[in-house]
């Protein structure tokens, strides 16, 4: 038999048949008249190649053929069914739902332990991935559903994706709490003389302090690079380097040694949102992850937008 010619609904009539024995209570399970299941159950015949199910005194029993056939069609309606069932409704408290939030450094050590201290208690048997991908691999990411949300100043996810503003951090500068730029303050000379901690990670966009410096005619010269902000403070404590880095990246940081100041010179704020694709808008456990960060992070009632 060549299945390309095979109707689905035959299937099911002769899945009804089977199970009832019987064309008048296969027709009552469909919905369907007696003749109409007959005339289904022909076109099946002629197909098959085979009576399929011949008449007794009790209804109708199923030929060796048919009888070969009841076990893998029940399977085969039984698992498109399931394909097609929507979940029930998003309960936490039950829930074993692995969800995946791509987070930096700073993200992780700001965001992580409210969130995860949070769904312990709502949502004990779900599980927290936080995932530090380049972000040029971002969309992809979230477009793919390898992860539900993404936080930070991500503002080249546009099309396709939601935003929801959270906060608003600021840069700052540190140094070794015995400098003298700690005990007499930052001025634009010294910030441009100092030696400096650069981060760098590939699709990190620029601080803005390198385009203000640029507008002056000056620039920063930097003594070590590195991949991480949470990194840059802990080189300075007995040196005379700078490390400017958002301020929540000393949140939780053992800041001895460090003194934290203003920067000399105007910088850029750093806009940090909530990012969710489209294709995961209406998921219940979605929105219920992002109802959580919204709790726990946003300092405003500002909507999320398109």
């Amino acid at each position: 038999m060549n299945i390309r010619n095979l109707d689905l609904n035959l299937l099911l009539v002769f899945e009804a048949v089977a199970q009832t024995r019987s064309m008048t209570a296969a027709g009552r399970r469909l919905g369907q008249a007696q003749p109409t299941v007959s005339h289904a159950l022909a076109r099946l015949r002629r197909l098959c190649g085979d009576p399929l199910f011949v008449r007794t005194r009790s209804g109708v029993e199923p030929t060796p053929y048919a009888q070969r056939l009841i076990g893998p069609v029940t399977h085969a309606l039984d698992t498109v069914r399931a394909g097609f069932a929507r979940e029930g409704p998003f309960n936490p408290v039950t829930s074993e739902r692995v969800f995946t939030v791509l987070l930096s450094d700073v993200g992780q050590a700001a965001f992580l332990p409210p969130l995860a201290r949070r769904l312990a208690t709502e949502a004990p048997g779900a599980a927290l991935v936080a995932a530090e991908i380049p972000r040029s691999a971002y969309r992809e990411a979230l477009e793919s559903g390898r992860a539900e949300l993404a936080i930070g100043g991500l503002g080249f996810l546009q099309t396709g994706f939601y935003r929801r503003r959270l906060f608003t951090d600021r840069y700052v500068c540190c140094v070794c709490a015995a400098s003298r730029i700690a005990r007499e303050g930052l001025t634009l000379d010294d910030y441009v003389a100092g030696r400096h901690v650069g981060v760098i990670s590939p699709g990190l966009p620029d601080d803005g302090v390198d385009h203000a410096l640029l507008s002056t005619g000056r620039g920063r010269r930097f003594a070590v690079k590195v991949p991480h902000f949470l990194v840059a403070p802990t080189l300075v404590p007995g040196t005379e380097l700078i490390a400017t880095v958002p301020s929540r990246a000393l949140r939780g940081l053992e800041a001895k040694g460090i003194t934290v100041l203003d920067p000399p010179l105007p910088t850029p704020p750093i806009e940090v949102a909530l990012y969710w694709h489209e294709r995961l808008h209406g998921d219940e456990g979605s929105r219920w992850l992002r109802g959580v960060v919204v709790d726990l992070l946003a300092d405003s009632p500002a909507r999320g937008v398109a």
